[in-house]
């Protein structure tokens, strides 16, 4: 005689009753329970490591293209006779501003999760074994579209891919990547802060850097040249409850974050390049942000990836219901890099081959 374990026996905050000793069966992307592990192993990564998104402004999107208006040039001035004052005179048609070229156009973000009505009814009925599916199903879609946005945001490019958005390595600007060996003892901190001074001691242009991003890899080779000097360790807060190392720069402490999203290139001898290289990205997060359209019927002033359930169903009992068959996610937007990208900059580490994966750095 066999025996069921307790009914109502909480296991990971999920309820488990009578579990019956046969595989179990998927139905439209739902499991029904027959007997089943009640651990859950989780092998993705979630979005809790999305750095970039949090802290972009959200805007809303006034045309389907981004565009902006640039202050061109100063006025031609200069010193004149003190008793004539014969001055440089500007000629009617001079312009402050000007519209720059391209822009940059919306996208569209997310996916759907279908959902089998009877499945979703067997479920119910079984006491929905394998926890709360259509949640998780829902939070990994969500976490999987975060995920998503976050590596456009770094390695976007519209023109590989029509469908993504261009992210920083497509609107960096002319001349703003730089590529350094540092195997002759160059300090990275004092390159960042060579950085920092080339963006903030232009006089025609209004710039500065208030972000460094780089790999895990790179925070690990700042840290073994600082080793115990600790003038790069200051922590700063960057969001509520997240503080992270910063950089002494011509600006104060500048936070340096750490991004999975951020790909190291590894060497590639049929490109002639015998060296790994670890990327630094120093932003000006007051001259980037997200243009966003609202999808209709959504959550007003929400510019993250929003939920919505469809349904090509209805029934009736008592009052009008719908049965649900599709879990949609779905965002519109495209990152967008004022004054043409100059709020973007790069620097480029050459390291030993081979130092991307493995536990030795230089």
């Amino acid at each position: 005689m066999s025996t069921a374990p307790p009914s109502n026996t909480s296991v990971f905050g999920f309820q488990s009753e009578q579990i019956q000793a046969e595989a179990a069966v998927a139905y439209d992307g739902f499991y029904v329970r027959q007997d089943f592990d009640p651990v859950i192993g989780k092998y993705l990564r979630s979005a809790d490591d999305i750095m970039l998104w949090p802290l972009l402004r959200k805007l809303p999107a006034e045309a389907d293209v981004i565009r902006e208006m640039v202050e061109n040039d100063d006025p031609a001035v200069g010193f004149m006779q003190k008793n004539t004052l014969v001055a440089v005179e500007n000629p009617t048609t001079y312009n402050a501003l000007k519209t720059l070229d391209g822009g940059q156009q919306i996208k569209s973000l997310g996916g759907v999760i279908n959902i089998g009505y009877y499945s979703q009814s067997l479920w119910e009925q079984q006491g929905r074994p394998y926890g709360p599916q259509l949640a998780m199903k829902t939070e990994k879609g969500m976490s999987a579209t975060l995920k998503a946005l976050e590596r456009c945001l770094f390695r976007g490019n519209a023109t590989l891919n029509p469908l993504e958005f261009n992210g920083l390595e497509s609107l960096i600007a002319q001349d703003h990547s730089f590529v350094v060996d540092i195997a002759d003892g160059k300090k990275i901190a004092s390159l960042l802060r060579a950085i920092v001074r080339l963006a903030i001691t232009d006089e025609q242009i209004l710039r500065g850097v208030t972000h460094i991003f780089t790999s895990a890899l790179g925070i690990e080779l700042i840290e073994e040249q600082t080793d115990s000097q600790m003038q790069y360790m200051n922590l700063e807060r960057v969001t509520p409850g997240l503080r992270v190392p910063s950089v002494i720069t011509q600006r104060g402490q500048t936070p340096l974050m750490s991004s999975p999203f951020i790909r190291d290139t590894p060497a590639d001898p049929a490109e002639g390049r015998d060296y790994d290289l670890v990327h630094y990205w120093l932003l000006d997060l007051n001259q980037l942000s997200w243009r966003g359209v609202i999808p209709k019927g959504g959550t007003p002033d929400n510019f993250n990836p929003q939920i919505f359930d469809v349904s090509k169903y209805a029934y009736h009992a008592g009052l009008e219901h719908y049965m649900v068959d599709k879990r949609f996610i779905l965002q519109f937007g495209t990152l967008f890099a004022g004054n043409n990208g100059e709020s973007i900059w790069k620097l480029s580490l050459k390291v030993p081959a081979g130092t991307i994966g493995s536990i030795g750095t230089l």
